[in-house]
């Protein structure tokens, strides 16, 4: 039986030390603006999302909108990307979240919904950016950047609260 060795990179305390850093860049970045958007990709970047928004209800006074961005990860479509709910974008700042940036494939695609509606602003933030892309995605808030081979996997788990490296 060939079993990986699992490497914790965060432990919960500094996954949610993370969090309010990148709560903090944000508030910082967009201290001006009186709502902000935060769309996670389906499942943790929504999950991420969720918890973003939660920091930064309580730092600072502008408004957050969360979305979950709905796609398939492993084949994504141009015509099955949703949000949901939907969300009125036009003139907003935007940020899309995930939690891990790869290849940057799902972050392009999930990019789409907000090409056509006219957003004030796109920007992405991920938990950890492993460095692979393949596609012209730069991540503007970053909780880790970690140095990984393509062999390698990171597993988010928002309930224990670690990053593990397998």
């Amino acid at each position: 039986m060939d079993s990986q060795p699992k490497v914790v990179i965060l432990e919960k305390e500094q996954m949610n030390f993370k969090i309010k850093r990148l709560a903090w860049q944000i508030y910082e970045v967009h201290s001006m603006e009186e709502e902000i958007y935060l769309c996670g990709i389906t499942h943790r970047g929504y999950q991420l999302a969720l918890l973003i928004a939660e920091a930064l209800k309580e730092i600072s006074p502008i408004k957050v909108s969360t979305s979950e961005i709905m796609l398939d990860k492993d084949n994504p479509s141009v015509d099955q990307i949703f949000l949901k709910p939907d969300l009125k974008v036009k003139d907003k700042s935007v940020i899309i979240v995930d939690d891990v940036l790869y290849t940057g494939r799902t972050i392009a695609f999930a990019c789409i919904p907000f090409l056509t509606h006219g957003v004030k602003q796109l920007q992405f933030l991920v938990l950890v950016n492993r460095n692979h892309l393949k596609f012209p995605v730069q991540a503007q808030f970053i909780g880790l950047t970690l140095a990984t081979t393509v062999q390698e996997n990171i597993q988010v788990d928002f309930e224990s609260g670690q990053v593990v490296l397998f």
